[in-house]
């Protein structure tokens, strides 16, 4: 019963051991598969990319000293598919797909977060081109009236300056 031709019982019903595990390697490829794959769509995404992008630029400045980095890099080895249309991506994309996806759930509100930060952003954004658009109408009436008050300004002026000239002729008159 301990041997590898034991006998299992699975299901109800009793299997040989080496039975089971065939039923474990191909549950063990199906996994890999799942998570080549899902790997390869995190390597695919465009949001995602600039995360692995920056994930990898890290993980460059921490160098080869980090044990945890070490660790992920050991255990994404397996995950690592090989194939042409996989290798236009190095190691590093692979690793850094497999730190989101080994911590996906923390991602996911980091991404959901990010979602809601760019959502206020363009709303403020928003908010900042109507508030320009308002400033450049508000010039443009000060614009206006500051033209109106130096027309009313001239005219003025220019209706003093008739009344002067007026009141100077009637005085030169009156003193001939």
């Amino acid at each position: 019963m301990h041997s590898l031709y034991g006998w299992f019982s699975f299901c109800g019903k009793t299997f040989p051991c080496v039975f089971v595990a065939v039923l474990g390697m191909a549950t063990h490829s199906e996994n890999l598969t799942k998570v080549q794959e899902a790997l390869w769509h995190l390597i695919k995404d465009e949001d995602v990319m600039r995360v692995l992008e920056a994930m990898i630029k890290k993980m460059k400045e921490v160098g080869k000293s980090s044990e945890r980095i070490k660790q992920w890099r050991e255990e994404a080895q397996a995950y690592i598919p090989t194939g042409k249309q996989y290798s236009l991506f190095n190691e590093e994309y692979w690793v850094a797909a497999y730190i989101i996806q080994t911590n996906l759930e923390k991602f996911k509100e980091l991404f959901d977060k990010l979602k809601v930060i760019k959502s206020e952003f363009n709303s403020t954004e928003n908010k900042v081109y109507k508030l320009e658009d308002e400033q450049e109408k508000l010039r443009n009436k000060i614009e206006k009236l500051t033209l109106e008050i130096e027309n009313s300004f001239f005219v003025y002026f220019v209706h003093d300056v008739e009344m002067l000239k007026k009141l100077n002729k009637q005085l030169e008159r009156n003193i001939r």
